[in-house]
């Protein structure tokens, strides 16, 4: 058994996160709430909409707003190397940190 492992049938949380963000059902999910947001959105500047449905307007937004934050919950997930404790480039082995070029390549000052 293996320590610090939280499972559900399919791997590690942080697994099962990657897998949800990379797919194509929960990607093209996402684009159909974005735009049922945007036309919502078109619905709310109309003051005869808002009138009659108002109340509904208020609860598709707290719904598409919770659908966001849940959406922002999977893609924030650490990616998986870092939590397996694969070196980043926070600990300073990172090959593109900026630093002064070799002697070789500098050029020299014309006397």
């Amino acid at each position: 058994m293996q320590p610090n492992r939280v499972t559900a049938g399919l791997g590690t949380v942080v697994d099962v996160c990657e897998r949800i963000a990379e797919s194509t059902r929960f990607q093209l999910s996402i684009l159909v709430v974005i735009v049922a947001n945007a036309v919502l959105i078109g619905f709310e500047t109309y003051p005869g909409l808002v009138a009659t449905y108002g109340d509904w307007f208020v609860l598709l937004d707290q719904l598409i707003l919770g659908i966001f934050i849940v959406e922002i919950l999977i893609r924030a997930s650490p990616p998986t190397a870092v939590v397996r404790g694969a070196s980043s480039p926070a600990g300073g082995t990172s090959s593109t940190s900026r630093s002064s070029p070799p002697a070789s390549s500098r050029a020299s000052p014309a006397t």
